[in-house]
């Protein structure tokens, strides 16, 4: 266990796949980590309560994929950390602004299914991250974690509206 800049980590290397990658589990309190089996009304309520984990361990979400019953429902969700998989290495000649940020296929996730009495389960939470959890002070610039209040998107649209941006 060691602390992050403020944050408690429980970190072991992975020696089985790769000896130079590290894991990383964040610690959150209980009630805020997610479980096998836990229920959810809604897929509002899976991404309100997963990304409000996330907060609190350091990372930002992402949804990843769905899976939709033949009359349109979702029936399955995934959400992973917004670390998970990697960028695409092609070249196709067209210079592209370099970004800081990049990909480190982190295998953190979170798997809902539809039970068969409407709501959502919670089949798979792997919390192994692969990467260092965000500082507290900078978890607000994490992209599931900006917010921008109603009366500022309002004043936004306006000045939009009349060309002054």
């Amino acid at each position: 266990m060691e602390a992050n800049n403020g944050i408690l980590v429980h970190m072991e290397t992975d020696s089985e796949t790769n000896p130079s990658v590290s894991i990383f589990y964040p610690q959150v309190i209980g009630e805020l980590t997610p479980f096998q089996g836990q229920q959810f009304e809604t897929l509002e309520e899976v991404y309100d309560f997963y990304n409000q984990y996330a907060r609190e361990a350091g990372f930002s979400v992402r949804s990843y994929s769905s899976k939709k019953s033949k009359d349109g429902e979702v029936i399955r969700k995934e959400y992973v950390c917004n670390k998970e998989g990697s960028w695409s290495t092609e070249t196709s000649g067209v210079v592209k602004r370099c970004r800081g940020v990049g990909r480190e296929s982190c295998k953190a996730r979170l798997i809902v299914v539809k039970s068969k009495y409407g709501g959502y389960v919670v089949t798979i939470f792997e919390e192994a991250h692969t990467h260092p959890m965000t500082t507290p002070r900078r978890r607000h610039l994490l992209k599931s974690h900006r917010r921008i209040s109603g009366v500022d998107q309002l004043v936004a649209q306006q000045l939009i509206s009349v060309n002054a941006f």
